[in-house]
């Protein structure tokens, strides 16, 4: 008797406080992860002199932005323009038949160094890029494809998480190694509390820059090329706080925005945003009368029943009475 009074005190919570199937907090996984040149994982052909580094933040979070969007990026980028190479005398840089999916000193620089000779207009070195010339990077890559649009939008910092829940990704110059282009794919925790949110963070440097220990937390299982990482000696993928993730911000445009951007194949069918669901979930069917529940679930809105695994002929008589007031039915098997 106890646990049908449960039961229905259960039924009036759901049905009172129902599950909404929207978007929050969302996290974008299976990003393919790119680094950028430094002495310290490379080499190779990218070095003279003293230089310990290219200033290729921003071109490697626009390549890891555009991978994710467009995995096949490289490719129809190689067969519009063919095998180019801006530095012949010594190979550096260019456009390669190799795609690079996954990091690599041979594949992953060049790529690069082609997105910045075409779509910013020179060689970046250790000057790096400024946001506009992020975005003519974006605009030109959808122009020359044709199949993909990217949209590009300057989002204040406070509603960063708004565009990450609408499958938008966002570059943002932090104040690491005193100026620096990282690439968030994701955030969780309490919308209304930056105290009590993180914030999924790729980073091109080769570890978590300017950052103490007690600040990040690694989370490479998320990486799109783990299994595959070719001759990259580490992975920067991590997760901060929220108030970490404030203090890092370097409002470069000095307007509080930050570059987000989102690519999509042309013609894609509309969807229809106002469709959610409500569920309900029933742990022990022997214990209720169906009809009754299904009655005030349907009153109620619910879309979907979760049930516990029963036998064969109890859920059978519970799908069809289901199905007959329109719900759904969800078996849950342990």
């Amino acid at each position: 008797m106890k646990q049908g009074i449960r039961y229905w005190v259960l039924l009036f919570v759901f049905l009172l406080f129902p599950f909404e199937a929207v978007l929050m907090a969302k996290v974008h996984k299976g990003i393919w992860y790119h680094q950028q040149p430094t002495r310290a994982n490379d080499q190779g052909m990218f070095f003279v002199d003293s230089v310990d580094y290219e200033g290729f933040c921003g071109l490697v979070t626009s390549a890891m932005g555009l991978h994710y969007f467009i995995p096949n990026i490289h490719a129809k980028l190689y067969r519009i323009f063919g095998s180019v190479d801006f530095h012949p005398q010594d190979d550096r840089g260019g456009l390669k038949a190799k795609d690079p999916y996954v990091y690599s000193p041979t594949t992953t620089y060049p790529f690069e160094d082609f997105l910045g000779h075409k779509y910013v207009g020179r060689h970046v070195t250790t000057t790096g890029v400024a946001y506009w010339e992020i975005q003519n990077i974006f605009r030109g890559v959808s122009k020359d494809i044709g199949d993909y649009t990217c949209r590009t939008k300057w989002v204040p910092f406070d509603k960063i998480k708004s565009y990450l829940d609408q499958n938008w990704l966002v570059i943002m110059n932090s104040k690491q190694g005193g100026g620096h282009y990282i690439l968030i794919v994701g955030w969780e925790g309490d919308s209304a509390n930056i105290a009590k949110q993180f914030y999924y963070v790729w980073d091109p440097w080769k570890v978590p820059l300017g950052l103490k220990e007690n600040e990040y937390e690694l989370v490479v299982d998320l990486v799109g090329n783990r299994a595959n990482i070719g001759t990259a000696k580490n992975i920067s993928a991590y997760k901060i706080s929220g108030t970490v993730f404030k203090k890092i911000f370097k409002d470069q445009r000095e307007d509080s925005t930050v570059f987000a951007f989102q690519c999509l194949p042309q013609n894609l069918p509309a969807v229809n945003k106002t469709v959610s669901m409500k569920s309900l979930w029933i742990k022990d069917l022997n214990r209720i009368k169906i009809s009754d529940v299904i009655s005030a679930a349907k009153l109620n809105g619910v879309t979907d029943l979760f049930v516990n695994s029963a036998p064969e002929t109890l859920l059978q008589s519970v799908v069809r009475s289901a199905h007959a007031a329109g719900l759904k039915v969800h078996i849950v098997v342990s």
